[in-house]
């Protein structure tokens, strides 16, 4: 079995918390767990093979320790979709500090190079402090956007944000989370202007959320037929025929650890990009180990990436990157 195609995974199991059919506000809260939940979950995590789970090399088996810490849970969290999060200080109390830095690095995926012409171009505007000079800079060269794709689009994010100090946009002030998408963040959508992978954006619902939430539905015979879930809807969905790579969630306002960065960051965002691993997975099981999914979280001016992968046995390991900053 595959670490996402084993039966009854909870990610896709309906459960009998309340309010857990609602399509809106179940990645919002935190649901408390029923007895009946429970039951589940604990079936979940026996009915797992223990020789294909994950074994740190201080003999600590990974799914049995995440049971241990999902058994003691009286309220729904990543671990009952088998989702490990090693930032998460819930961990520090489960694996050890040299357990816990092993599961980041194992298997880890390196991040893409930029191509040496796109670093070269972004090289020539660091030595610029004034905004003017800095302006004419930037409209110096003629960019054609398939013939230069990568540098066109470093060439347009500056030019959009130097145009934001122009015309006096920053600080930010009484502007919406769709105000950060369009004028802040854009160059995340536009990024992806001439790639396979094309960006939907304004709350859309994920077809791989979607998909698991309805796992277990079926016609109607002694019970009734259950209303079809839709899927979690989100900022941004990275997509093509294929399916969906990732996702990024946006907050108008930046506190640290405030309950959006919490349950956006640390909750909604992992299920989905679960489901969405799963889905493309269903298509492609051998690739299950080299597989990534991308999500970002943007908070105000602060982004970060986040990423998603099953580095090995049945967990999904969640990675954060270092946040950037929007200069403001």
């Amino acid at each position: 079995p595959t670490a996402l195609n084993y039966p009854n995974d909870y990610s896709k199991t309906k459960t009998t918390c309340p309010s857990s059919n609602s399509s809106t506000n179940d990645t919002k809260t935190q649901l408390p767990l029923s007895t009946e939940d429970k039951k589940k979950i604990k079936n979940i995590f026996e009915n797992l093979d223990e020789k294909n789970m994950w074994v740190l090399s201080s003999s600590t088996v990974v799914e049995r320790k995440m049971m241990e810490f999902a058994m003691s849970c009286e309220y729904e969290h990543p671990v009952h979709s088998m989702i490990m999060d090693p930032d998460d200080r819930c961990w520090t109390d489960v694996f050890t500090s040299e357990e816990l830095d092993e599961i980041r690095k194992f298997n880890l995926k390196p991040l893409p190079q930029l191509p040496e012409e796109m670093k070269l171009y972004m090289d020539e505007f660091r030595t610029y402090n004034d905004i003017e000079e800095l302006y004419e800079k930037v409209q110096e060269r003629k960019l054609h956007p398939k013939r230069d794709p990568c540098l066109k689009w470093v060439q347009d994010s500056l030019y959009n944000c130097l145009k934001l100090f122009f015309a006096e946009y920053l600080p930010l002030t009484d502007q919406t989370e769709g105000d950060l998408m369009r004028r802040i963040w854009s160059c995340v959508d536009t990024v992806f202007d001439f790639s396979s992978l094309k960006c939907r954006s304004g709350e859309k619902s994920s077809v791989s959320s979607s998909e698991g939430r309805n796992y277990d539905r079926c016609l109607g015979g002694v019970k009734k037929l259950t209303r079809k879930a839709t899927g979690h809807k989100m900022d941004m969905i990275f997509k093509n025929e294929s399916g969906e790579f990732g996702c990024a969630e946006c907050g108008r306002f930046y506190d640290l650890n405030s309950t959006k960065e919490l349950m956006d960051g640390s909750f909604k965002l992992p299920k989905i990009m679960k489901d969405m691993l799963a889905h493309v997975c269903n298509d492609a099981p051998s690739s299950i180990r080299k597989l990534e999914i991308a999500g970002f979280m943007i908070l105000e001016n602060k982004i970060t990436l986040i990423s998603l992968d099953v580095p090995a046995g049945y967990t999904c390991r969640i990675n954060r990157f270092e946040s950037l900053y929007f200069p403001t």
